[in-house]
């Protein structure tokens, strides 16, 4: 409750009792007018609060969206780079295996090389034994 101080020459033409009504109503007016005060300015920023979380809101949604369609790009990246990679491997394999084979041919005919050399040299070792025999 606020003080006022009436000046004297209005305390003496009012009187003590009217004076001390008057100080009460403005005491009741600067009360009520506070109070409807603070309601206008708790609904002001109750307004400007809704207004700025619907913004942060649509601001985060639209981030969100932006990161998400960021994200799909980059998997798509990462695929394509994989779907490469396994590619140029199965290629190498691929490479690598005829190679192989390859080798593994020239092991062979040089196997029967030295079995046919082997199988002379036997068959010429018998036939000469055995013409040592029949002599």
């Amino acid at each position: 409750m606020s003080i006022i101080n009436v000046p004297l020459n209005l305390r003496e033409k009012l009187g003590n009792k009217a004076v001390e009504e008057l100080v009460g109503l403005l005491n009741e007016v600067e009360e009520k007018s506070r109070d409807r005060s603070m309601e206008i300015v708790e609904s002001k920023f109750e307004k400007r609060l809704v207004e700025e979380s619907f913004s942060m809101k649509s601001e985060l949604k639209e981030e969100i969206a932006q990161v998400r369609s960021e994200l799909k790009e980059e998997i798509a990246q990462v695929r394509s780079e994989l779907k490469e990679e396994i590619a140029q491997v199965r290629s190498e394999l691929k490479e690598e295996i005829a190679q192989v084979r390859d080798e593994l041919k020239e092991v062979k005919l040089s196997l029967i090389k030295w079995m046919i050399g082997f199988f002379i040299g036997q068959s010429a070792l018998l036939l000469s034994v055995l013409a040592i025999f029949l002599k």
